[in-house]
């Protein structure tokens, strides 16, 4: 017996699907809704209700410290926080600066080499772009950590640690993979005879991948360059080995640095996580239709 629409059982998976995306959701969202409302929040307020996370008084003296280092004439008690006033924003603009460096090279040199890589694994006929897909997957089975004290050494002999050069080509190169996935996929979906007409025409490969491929490819590239753009951005665990100095960290070492052993100024990591996240966020918003053609893209190779 068929289920008709609209009937008992339709209506009952409906509600099941529709309560579990709810939860999900709620799962996702909370905690960036409870670091909104505890960056809004004085130090003291935040830990004598902890409980209640909508705040009292909302404030800005959080954003206001690390966007100018001032909160003079406010409620907020200087002596919360870990760094003084000058400390603070040299800090926080000079890690911004250099997140938006890394970020940026690592997505444009990402998109490039494999754009190429993706080309010639659905293009070329031959067998070997087949074990480069192959090579790929494995690739991305092993964890970051397991190859971190072999790059360092590797970068040490080359004069890379310590700069913003070192992380972005460890970036690129951890992160390629992963963007050969997504774009090998899309290349195979668009259609060989537009190809083959530029080719017959005089075009050679690389100029039918540059004046006939990328062009169409440009949802795809926008996917992939706003998902490598993300995890870049948010990326810990790399800049912290390669480069943990002022002068060259980025967002997340900042935030990860103010966390000490007897002492946690919440409110203030609250406020820098969300600083962190706009960027992020808003192109999310903008590029939403194409992340999702690129993660369903990378999630249907076969």
């Amino acid at each position: 017996m068929r289920m008709t629409a609209w009937g008992p059982e339709y209506i009952r998976r409906k509600i099941v699907a529709e309560t579990v995306n709810i939860l999900i959701i709620l799962f996702l969202v909370l905690p960036v809704l409870a670091a909104v409302f505890g960056s809004l929040q004085t130090e003291r307020a935040l830990l004598q209700d902890y409980l209640n996370p909508w705040p009292k008084e909302i404030i800005f003296d959080n954003y206001r410290w690390w966007l100018t280092g001032s909160v003079e004439g406010t409620v907020y008690e200087k002596s919360t926080f870990l760094l003084d006033a000058g400390s603070a924003v040299r800090l926080f603009r000079g890690s911004f600066l250099n997140s938006i460096v890394v970020s940026v090279a690592v997505t444009v040199l990402t998109l490039l080499f494999a754009s190429a890589a993706a080309y010639a694994a659905t293009r070329v006929p031959v067998r070997w772009p087949r074990y480069l897909m192959i090579i790929n997957l494995v690739s991305r089975m092993v964890p970051v950590f397991v190859l971190m004290i072999p790059l360092f050494v590797v970068l040490r002999q080359w004069g890379l640690l310590n700069s913003r050069t070192g992380i972005i080509l460890t970036e690129t190169g951890f992160y390629l993979p992963f963007a050969v996935i997504i774009l090998a996929s899309y290349f195979q979906s668009l259609p060989h005879e537009l190809e083959d007409a530029a080719r017959v025409d005089g075009c050679d490969r690389l100029g039918a991948l540059f004046h006939i491929i990328l062009p169409l490819s440009t949802p795809g590239l926008m996917a992939c360059g706003a998902i490598i753009f993300i995890f870049s951005w948010h990326d810990l665990f790399i800049p912290l080995i390669i480069s943990p100095k002022s002068e060259t960290m980025t967002l997340p070492i900042i935030m990860a640095s103010l966390v000490r052993s007897y002492s946690v100024p919440y409110a203030s990591i609250m406020a820098v996580c969300i600083i962190t996240l706009i960027p992020t966020f808003a192109l999310s918003l903008l590029l939403q239709k194409y992340v999702v053609q690129g993660l369903t893209a990378g999630a249907l190779k076969g």
